[in-house]
């Protein structure tokens, strides 16, 4: 005897695509923790957002009618993080002109960047 048929619902939600949405929930909710574990210090909060659509495919009846003959269901995951921003750091400002007598202003560090690319 066949199970019976899943109904659509908030506990069968990850089982579109064969299983991969409820990868993809779980993905996201993991990337988030993982987001809270690297900046604990940051209380801004990490949002996951589930959309899901529904979208009714109609098919016409002896009477003339409408009637429902299925539903197509699409689920979109997606994450939100705190910005990542730096504190703020004082630059140095050169003036000097270009070969064509221009002015350029550049902002500069006054000391070399630990993490420069290269430097290492």
């Amino acid at each position: 005897m066949p199970d019976k048929a899943l109904g659509l619902n908030h506990q069968t939600i990850g089982e579109l695509e064969g299983g991969g949405m409820a990868y993809a929930i779980d993905k996201a909710l993991g990337e988030l923790m993982i987001d809270c574990q690297r900046r604990p210090g940051l209380s801004k909060p990490r949002k996951l957002t589930l959309t899901v659509t529904i979208t009714p495919n109609a098919n016409t009846l002896d009477d003339g009618g409408q009637g429902l003959k299925g539903v197509e269901v699409k689920a979109d995951v997606k994450t939100a993080f705190p910005s990542r921003a730096s504190s703020g750091e004082y630059l140095n400002v050169t003036q000097s002109a270009d070969v064509n007598g221009e002015p350029q202003v550049e902002a500069t560090f006054a000391v070399t960047p630990l993490l420069r690319a290269g430097s290492n």
